[in-house]
């Protein structure tokens, strides 16, 4: 412990600075950004469609999504991340599980979700690799439900969720199709 406190005898407001009078430096709080509310909405659901159970789950987390869709049931096997970047017309999408490629429908549903949203996506996306028609559905189903959370979300408060202007008015959404 003395050791530690050698060190820090040279460092910018070490042992010494605490020894003499003056202003001290103030101590380091996490801040909050006043234009998003610090809690989560969260939104579960399932359908049924075309001879499968679609099971879905939805966090808005203020300033980006969480969304979960399978038609396997409740496993979470893929997880990317996409968001728009001021360089491409596009979303950036990666993996965020080690050693899992960004690979399959997951990416791509993720990266059409935040173009559309104008919002980080974080996505898992497990469905049968040879079903678009059903990867369709789920799509459109997830944009309907995001659209109601940013309604109801703007009819509680008053103003756009999160604070910030809206990426795109409603219709836009709906108007898009899946991609």
């Amino acid at each position: 412990m003395d050791r530690l406190g050698d060190l820090a005898d040279g460092l910018p407001g070490g042992r010494e600075a605490a020894d003499e009078p003056g202003p001290q430096p103030a101590a380091l709080a996490p801040s909050c950004s006043p234009r998003v509310s610090p809690s989560a909405r969260q939104r579960n659901f399932s359908i049924t469609t075309h001879d499968a159970v679609l099971h879905f789950q939805i966090l808005d987390l203020g300033r980006q999504y969480f969304v979960w869709v399978s038609a396997v049931g409740p496993k979470l096997g893929n997880l990317t991340l996409a968001i728009k970047s001021p360089a491409d017309a596009a979303p950036s999408v990666a993996s965020l599980l080690p050693g899992a490629p960004a690979v399959g429908e997951g990416p791509a549903m993720a990266q059409r979700l935040a173009m559309k949203l104008g919002k980080p996506v974080i996505c898992s996306c497990n469905m049968p690799p040879n079903a678009p028609l059903l990867q369709a559905v789920a799509e459109r189903r997830l944009i309907q439900e995001l659209q109601l959370m940013e309604q109801e979300a703007q009819g509680a408060t008053g103003q756009p969720a999160g604070g910030e202007a809206v990426a795109a008015p409603p219709a836009a959404l709906t108007a898009g199709g899946s991609g």
